[in-house]
């Protein structure tokens, strides 16, 4: 696998650095792409698309609007595809009329997977004295548009898009010295899987690894000189 990568960009700061912006247009052209597809019984056959491209546009910025109150924001805009890929192995199912044709299929032009459009994170912070102590909370939103899940493109398995809601408020001591901390993750309980892909020896079944659902932490944390 060979890669070529083109990068440009512009960091600005500004309202006396209050406010910090960073753009960066990015294209990587891929030779030989390694990919890993299931061989439909028991194992992963790593092989190589001829080219596939990945470029797009990212976004990063955070506002101290106050002193106590601070806002982060990021955004991405993918569009990877594959360039070449006359080999690609057929899902289950997938008939000649989907492009199936001699167990292989063209996915040239077709998305490569973990491939969002779009995605990106907005959150807010903010810190206040709580008389010898302070006090901390912030939140954020995750969202990502649909993806492929497995290299083979199957419709079966691709994960939609979705949003999910992080919190966290949290005491500390005036010096910073410890902090006591309870963070909410995903707390609209959104179920999403961060891998799938047909069932081994049970054709026509599929799996998936399920993320993490709705869940709470206690965090404390103690600094040493």
């Amino acid at each position: 696998e060979e890669a070529t990568a083109y990068e440009l960009g512009i960091k600005s700061t500004m309202q006396d650095g209050r406010l910090r912006t960073n753009v960066a247009v990015f294209r990587s052209e891929f030779d030989d792409l390694q990919v890993s597809t299931f061989d439909g019984a028991l194992s992963f056959v790593v092989g190589n698309a001829a080219a596939a491209v990945s470029q797009g546009v990212e976004l990063d910025a955070a506002w101290q609007a106050t002193p106590a109150l601070r806002f982060d924001l990021v955004a991405a805009y993918l569009d990877s595809t594959y360039d070449d890929y006359r080999n690609a192995s057929c899902w289950f199912g997938q008939t000649a009329a989907q492009g199936c044709v001699g167990g292989v299929q063209d996915l040239s032009g077709e998305p490569t997977q973990f491939a969002p459009e779009w995605s990106g994170s907005v959150g807010a912070s903010y810190e206040v004295p709580l008389g010898a102590l302070r006090l901390r909370a912030a939140v954020d939103v995750n969202a990502t548009s649909r993806y492929f899940i497995p290299s083979d493109n199957d419709p079966n398995v691709v994960q939609g898009g979705f949003a999910k809601v992080n919190a966290r408020l949290a005491v500390a001591s005036g010096d910073d010295r410890w902090e006591i901390a309870v963070i909410g993750r995903n707390l609209t309980d959104r179920l999403t899987t961060h891998w799938g892909n047909d069932l081994p020896l049970f054709n026509g079944s599929y799996f998936r690894f399920v993320d993490r659902p709705r869940s709470f932490v206690v965090q404390g944390t103690w600094r040493f000189d």
